[in-house]
């Protein structure tokens, strides 16, 4: 299994709706599960602390990397990502075995 983890933070001209952008992120991803062969579960999370930290992550299991692979080009993902990326800044990804 891969977990996916995805940090974003999101830019000045959107931080005041920043709550209710990542609630719709997250709206806009649930339904990939059953859509993206391979996709086990994705979770969308908002930075508790703020500060200097990323703003939101997005946590998803993978049955592999192939699986990943998939997910970043299948048209559904790519979608949700469009809208994402109207509000993001910086972005950080990592894939793991676990």
């Amino acid at each position: 299994m891969i977990r996916h983890v995805a940090l974003f933070t999101v830019i000045e001209e959107k931080k005041a709706e920043k709550n209710a952008l990542i609630a719709e992120a997250a709206r806009r991803l649930a339904p990939l599960v059953g859509q993206v062969p391979g996709l086990k579960s994705i979770e969308v999370h908002t930075d508790e602390l703020g500060g200097d930290n990323f703003d939101f992550a997005i946590i998803a299991v993978m049955d592999d990397l192939e699986a990943v692979r998939v997910y970043g080009s299948h048209p559904a993902h790519v979608e949700a990502a469009g809208f994402i990326g109207t509000f993001r800044g910086s972005r950080a990804v990592v894939d793991y075995e676990f």
